[in-house]
């Protein structure tokens, strides 16, 4: 598991927006994005559900979250 896909993961949770941290990191949404399926690939499980532009944690999200 890769620290800088978590702190990524931290952060989209908190903003529920992959454009928006991307814009405070200053890096390119894509990256964001890759991290972010990942760390979904290396847990097995979808941490969130997308809806429209927002980003809803899932159960599997919110027990990673803590």
């Amino acid at each position: 598991m890769n620290t800088d896909a978590l702190a990524s993961f931290v952060k989209i949770a908190e903003l529920r927006s992959l454009s928006a941290a991307a814009k405070l990191y200053g890096l390119p949404k894509s990256t964001l994005s890759l991290r972010l399926k990942q760390l979904e690939d290396d847990l097995k499980v979808a941490l969130f559900e997308r809806s429209g532009r927002v980003l809803l944690l899932t159960e599997a999200g919110q027990t990673l979250l803590g």
